[in-house]
């Protein structure tokens, strides 16, 4: 009887449970979605691990170490603390869930770091769906200078730019003004040269928030560029009266297939404003045919700055440009230059603004000469091979590039007429020993603020010298 007893009763438990959870389960549900749509806005998670512990490479967590794709060393102990050595210059991934970057706005990943090597951070950047290695770390920093402490910022800068306009490096008072009651853009604007180069460790920051706003274009004048370019290629054009550009285009016909030139136009805030094409010109076989296209594009765009972006659409470079004309004195190459023929350009560089130039040369006593304030004349080796040299430049030059189809690789922008070099931007937002770092204030931590569809971060180590890895913290705000 008591048997029986406890069996009915058993039952009953099992169905007041089961219908307890049948009301309790999405009550709770509802709780966790309410309490994160009632988040403040703004609010920031932080995700952490030491590198060296047990757990780091566990999968499961929200942010770990991806040790499966990553060349590190097993976890070491010193007296200061534990860590992993980057084994390679082979990248370093660390993971984080999906879940975790839902809604998020902005990731700033934190490194504590022994390095006395570069290490880099990949980028997507949109504008040329592909990943840039952007500086995460450099060691020579440890020479830059304390300038200023504005609000969660430290501010320092490069004793080259110290010693060339301050005169001494260590006696910098009198160039800057230590207001630490004002916000950080106010500071800038009120102590940094136009034209300086900052380094502000965001990838999210735009170039567009600094335009220049004392640029001026004449209407009445026309532009022709009839140096030959051959694939995609983009410029900084600033219009003062509409739109009215003609590009004569030829397709090399050195690949199969169609050859279409997209021509689209994007205004400081990212958005395309214009588009159009040049077709391809019918040969869609290997061929040495060649067929000259020319065609205008109009539109009524309002005055100011624009990004003209010349795209080959089969993502190759069987294409030439063979000529471009608009109308205004102000248009210059943004960044990278793939030259068909010889050619003289002009540009204005920030402190130690690094250019690469690829070629293959097969005359003998050619030499590509840099004239302005970083005097260099580099002799170009003869070879049937492509060959590399780079450049380290400073202040207004002119680069005579002697020899046909040569690549060029830079952040610098370049005119191909001295009168029509102008700077789309006040200042040079780049990674390059700039002559400002803008840092967050931590303990021992290097900070880096990315875009939250980032997606996994990728690092990688630049050079021989060791990189110890000691902790990694992921800041998600949403």
């Amino acid at each position: 009887m008591f048997k029986k007893t406890l069996e009915v009763l058993r039952g009953s438990d099992k169905k007041l449970i089961l219908s307890a959870l049948a009301y309790l389960v999405p009550a709770l549900i509802v709780m966790y979605v309410v309490f994160n749509a009632l988040q403040p806005f703004g609010h920031t998670t932080t995700y952490s691990f030491g590198v060296a512990d047990k757990g780091s490479t566990d999968s499961s967590n929200d942010f770990f170490l991806d040790a499966s794709k990553s060349q590190l060393s097993p976890p070491y102990k010193s007296e200061q603390y534990s860590y992993r050595e980057i084994t390679s210059n082979e990248p370093v991934y660390l993971g984080i869930k999906p879940e975790v970057l839902a809604n998020a706005k902005q990731l700033i990943l934190g490194l504590e770091i022994d390095s006395k090597a570069p290490l880099l951070i990949a980028v997507f950047n949109p504008l040329t769906s592909s990943t840039d290695w952007k500086v995460f770390y450099d060691p020579e920093w440890q020479n830059y200078k304390p300038i200023a402490e504005i609000g969660d910022w430290f501010i320092y800068s490069n004793p080259t730019w110290l010693e060339k306009n301050c005169g001494i490096v260590d006696n910098f008072e009198q160039c800057f003004d230590y207001l630490s009651s004002v916000k950080l853009d106010r500071w800038i604007s009120s102590n940094v040269p136009k034209f300086s180069s900052i380094d502000f460790r965001d990838a999210t920051i735009k170039q567009s928030k600094y335009v220049n706003d004392d640029i001026e274009a004449k209407n009445a004048y026309v532009t022709e560029i009839d140096t030959s370019l051959r694939g995609s290629h983009d410029f900084y054009v600033y219009l003062g009266n509409g739109l009215d550009l003609e590009i004569w285009k030829e397709d090399l016909n050195a690949e199969n297939g169609a050859d279409v030139l997209s021509v689209e136009i994007y205004d400081t805030q990212d958005k395309m404003t214009f588009n159009d094409t040049i077709p391809d010109d019918t040969i869609r076989d290997k061929s040495k045919k060649r067929i000259e296209q020319v065609k205008n594009f109009q539109a009524p765009l309002d005055k100011g700055l624009y990004l003209l972006k010349l795209r080959v659409d089969s993502g190759n470079d069987d294409i030439s440009i063979k000529k471009i004309k608009l109308n205004t004195d102000k248009i210059v190459a943004k960044g990278n230059l793939n030259l068909m023929e010889n050619v003289v350009l002009y540009t204005t560089a920030p402190n130690n603004a690094v250019i690469e130039f690829e070629y293959t040369n097969k005359d003998k006593g050619k030499v590509l000469s840099i004239v302005g304030e970083s005097q260099k004349n580099i002799a170009l080796k003869e070879s049937d091979k492509p060959s590399k040299v780079s450049a380290v430049l400073y202040g207004d030059n002119a680069i005579s590039v002697p020899i046909n189809n040569v690549k060029i690789s830079s952040n610098l922008n370049f005119a191909f007429k001295k009168q029509n070099f102008f700077h789309p931007f006040s200042y040079y937002i780049t990674d390059e020993k700039p002559d400002f770092l803008i840092v967050k204030k931590s303990d021992g931590i290097v900070y880096y603020t990315l875009p939250a569809d980032v997606g996994n971060i990728t690092i990688k180590k630049s050079g021989k010298n060791t990189a110890k890895m000691i902790r990694a913290e992921m800041m998600v705000k949403k």
